[in-house]
C-alpha cells in the first residue's frame, strides 16, 4: 500500500474520531501540515489538525510489533512550530491504521521527532481521553 493510500486512510480515521466526540464536527482541510479541522458545536472553538498514520511493523530484533510516528514535517525535518506568533496546527493526531484508532495530541506536547506506541495504547477509553486532554490544553493556551 502507498503512503499517500495510507495517509488517507489514517485522515478518514481520524474524521470519525473526532466525530464520535459529543459535541464536534470535523471538516477536511487539504493544506500543508493541515489535514482537517476540529469543530466544537457548543462553543464553535476550532482547532487544526495533523494526521500521521502508522500501520503496524514488525521488529526484526524481536522487539514487540508497534506502531512508530515520524512526528516531522518537510524536508527538513524539524519539530512544529509553536509559539504565540505562529503555531503549525493545534492538534497532532497519531492514527493506527489497522486498529482503526487514534490518539491526540496537543503541539505543545510534541518534544522528539518519533514516537513508538504498542497497539495497546490504542483503546476507545484512551481514545476519547486523549482528545479531551489536547483540547483542554488547546483551550488554555489559548487564554
Amino acid at each position: 500500500m502507498s503512503e499517500t493510500t495510507t495517509g488517507l486512510i489514517g485522515e478518514f480515521i481520524a474524521a470519525a474520531a473526532v466525530l464520535s466526540q459529543t459535541g464536534w464536527a470535523y471538516a477536511p482541510a487539504q493544506q500543508d501540515k493541515i489535514d482537517g479541522v476540529a469543530i466544537s458545536k457548543t462553543n464553535n472553538e476550532v482547532y487544526l489538525c495533523q494526521v500521521k498514520t502508522s500501520s503496524l511493523r514488525s521488529d526484526k530484533s524481536g522487539r514487540t510489533p508497534g506502531y512508530h510516528f515520524q512526528l516531522t514535517s518537510g524536508s527538513h525535518k524539524a519539530l512544529p512550530n509553536n509559539t504565540k506568533e505562529h503555531c503549525d496546527y493545534d492538534i497532532l493526531v497519531l492514527c493506527a491504521a489497522q486498529q482503526r484508532s487514534c490518539l491526540f495530541y496537543h503541539i505543545s506536547q510534541i518534544r522528539q521527532f518519533t514516537k513508538r506506541l504498542p497497539p495497546g495504547a490504542f483503546t476507545p477509553e484512551f481514545e476519547s481521553e486523549s482528545f479531551v486532554r489536547a483540547v483542554e490544553i488547546a483551550r488554555e493556551m489559548r487564554r
